[in-house]
C-alpha cells in the first residue's frame, strides 16, 4: 500500500490499446465527432498457470483468479503504476477468459495520444 491509498500496480502485466485511424486507405475515413462513441471488446484467456513449484494448475480444481482493470494512460508505453481512476475494474473470477465491453469517447481516445492501459490482477 502506497502512503497515497492506492495499490501499486507496478508489478503487474499491462497492455495497451491505442485507437488510431486506418493508414492503409483500404477504410474510408472521416473527422471524428464530438459525440460518436469508440465500442471494443477485450478478451484474454489464461492457457496455463504455472505454480511457484513448477507444476501447473489443473483448470477444474483452478483457484488462480484473474480480474482485468482499464485505465486511461496520456504515457504511451508507460505502465499505469497507482489504482487510480479506472475506467473499469472487473470482478476477481477462476475463469479461464474475461471479456470486457467497452464504449468510449471518440473524441478523447481515437488518434489521440491517449491509451488504455488493460492491468491483469
Amino acid at each position: 500500500m502506497l502512503d497515497s491509498g492506492s495499490f501499486s500496480l507496478k508489478n503487474n502485466p499491462q497492455y495497451y490499446i491505442k485507437f488510431c485511424q486506418d493508414d492503409t486507405g483500404l477504410m474510408p475515413t472521416s473527422p471524428v465527432q464530438p459525440n460518436e462513441s469508440i465500442i471494443c471488446w477485450v478478451v484474454i484467456s489464461k492457457l496455463l498457470v504455472m505454480h511457484a513449484d513448477g507444476t501447473p494448475e489443473e483448470e477444474e480444481n483452478s483457484s488462480d483468479y484473474l480480474a482485468m482493470h482499464v485505465y486511461p494512460n496520456s504515457n504511451i508505453g508507460e505502465k499505469v503504476l497507482e489504482d487510480r481512476n479506472a475506467i473499469v475494474r472487473s470482478v476477481y473470477s477462476p475463469e479461464q477468459t474475461i471479456m470486457l465491453y467497452l464504449t468510449l469517447s471518440a473524441g478523447e481516445y481515437f488518434n489521440i495520444n491517449k491509451v488504455l492501459n488493460l492491468v491483469l490482477d
